[in-house]
């Protein structure tokens, strides 16, 4: 990697930080490492649970809606992520939140 394309992902990364931070959480400590399976290089992630409190802390007002369709073998899960309740669609039939709460809270 160059120095240059480095320096830029380093500059994207404090973007991004920046846009994303919530005052009083660090996501760092519950970064855990794995493996990639097809570059065997280790990276860190953030586990599902972390990530949508990360959400709910940004965004108390949004929703995140999951969508199950069965597969072959497996499971197909989508996420539709609202930062605020208001835009969730009028019709909700085709998906449900994940959230139990009658609104407003």
């Amino acid at each position: 990697m160059s120095q240059n394309s480095s320096n830029d992902k380093v500059a994207m990364q404090a973007t991004l930080d920046n846009i994303q931070k919530v005052e009083g959480f660090d996501p760092a400590p519950f970064a855990v490492e794995y493996t990639d399976l097809n570059t065997q290089e280790t990276r860190k992630r953030l586990p599902v649970m972390i990530q949508m409190a990360w959400f709910r802390l940004k965004y108390p007002e949004g929703r995140i809606a999951v969508e199950v369709t069965p597969g072959k073998d497996c499971f197909v899960a989508t996420a539709r992520v609202y930062a605020y309740m208001y835009l969730l669609p009028q019709s909700s039939g085709d998906f449900q939140c994940d959230q139990d709460r009658s609104w407003p809270p």
